[in-house]
């Protein structure tokens, strides 16, 4: 019997195995990265979750950033396991929630993951950042891939779940 299997693997301290997105037969990368910039959206917290929660047991010495998109402050999964990893402090890990609409007593970020929002929130293009994606297909392959490899960052870095 077969599980499922990904396509990245994380072994801590910003140790990666991704593999090959375009070359058959499936060829495995290994990388060491300083810095993970993870955006996603509503249920694609799921994955990005698993990989914060192994850095935190582990204390990571990596630096992370997660920019969670939702369309309200009530569809955010996992908002009180994320706060907490934030609170502990066990890793450096910089949390930005960002809702479609403006809400009273809301005091994150409002409207989608734009431009504006990955220059002033993500880690900059860099060999050693990785960034994660993980969302609608519509939200990844058609708007922040082509973006961020328009704004200067390497395909080879970039993963989508």
């Amino acid at each position: 019997m077969r599980g499922p299997r990904g396509r990245l693997n994380y072994y801590g301290n910003g140790d990666f195995s991704i593999a090959s997105k375009k070359v058959k037969p499936i060829t495995w990368r290994r990388k060491q990265y300083k810095k993970v910039s993870m955006l996603c959206g509503g249920t694609g917290i799921t994955p990005i979750y698993q990989i914060l929660q192994v850095a935190d047991m582990n204390k990571d010495s990596v630096e992370f950033i997660l920019l969670y998109g939702n369309r309200s402050s009530k569809d955010i999964l996992l908002k009180d396991e994320l706060d907490r990893i934030t609170k502990t402090q066990n890793i450096y890990l910089k949390l930005f929630y960002t809702i479609d609409k403006e809400e009273d007593h809301w005091d994150g970020l409002v409207g989608y993951i734009t431009k504006d929002k990955i220059e002033k929130y993500v880690h900059p293009p860099s060999d050693d950042t990785l960034i994660l994606l993980c969302g609608s297909g519509k939200m990844c392959k058609k708007y922040l891939i082509p973006l961020l490899i328009d704004m200067g960052y390497d395909s080879e870095n970039i993963h989508k779940f």
